[in-house]
C-alpha cells in the first residue's frame, strides 16, 4: 500500500471502522479492515496548551499531544491533537492563521480516537474541515 492509499483509507473511514485496544499502559487504535493501520498516542506536546479559540468552553484547561499514524510499524503521519474542556474531547489543532481550519486527516484521526465527543466539540468550536 502506498502512503497516498493509506491516507485515503483514513480519510474515507468512519469512526466505527476503528477499534481501541489497550495493552498495559499502551493504547492503540487500529483500523478494523486492516490491523496493520493504527494510531498511537505519542509524546505530550504541551501540558498547558493555551489558545484563545478554546477559552470559552466550560473548562479552559487544555493539553496537546502528538498522535502518530502507522502502517506496518512505519510512521506515515504525525499530528498534534488537543484535549479540550478539561479532557472532555480531543480535537485537531486548527491552522494558526485563522484558528478555525482543520485538516481532514487530522479530523478523521480525532474522530477515530474520540467519537462522538470530538465531533460535538469540532462543531461547537466552529471548525472548518479542509482538504
Amino acid at each position: 500500500m502506498t502512503r497516498d492509499q493509506i491516507i485515503s483509507t483514513v480519510i474515507s473511514s468512519n469512526p466505527e471502522d476503528w477499534h481501541n485496544s489497550e495493552t498495559g499502559s499502551f493504547e492503540t487504535t487500529f483500523y478494523v479492515n486492516d490491523v496493520n493501520l493504527y494510531i498511537k498516542e505519542g509524546e505530550v506536546h504541551s501540558e498547558n496548551f493555551n489558545e484563545p479559540w478554546h477559552q470559552n468552553l466550560s473548562d479552559p484547561l487544555a493539553s496537546s499531544t502528538y498522535y502518530l499514524l502507522y502502517y506496518n510499524n512505519t510512521l506515515i503521519y504525525k499530528t498534534i491533537l488537543i484535549s479540550v474542556d478539561g479532557g472532555r474531547a480531543l480535537v485537531p489543532l486548527p491552522a494558526p492563521r485563522n484558528h478555525v481550519d482543520i485538516q481532514r486527516l487530522d479530523y478523521q484521526m480525532a474522530t477515530a480516537l474520540d467519537h462522538p465527543s470530538s465531533e460535538e466539540y469540532i462543531q461547537r468550536l466552529n471548525f472548518n474541515i479542509i482538504d
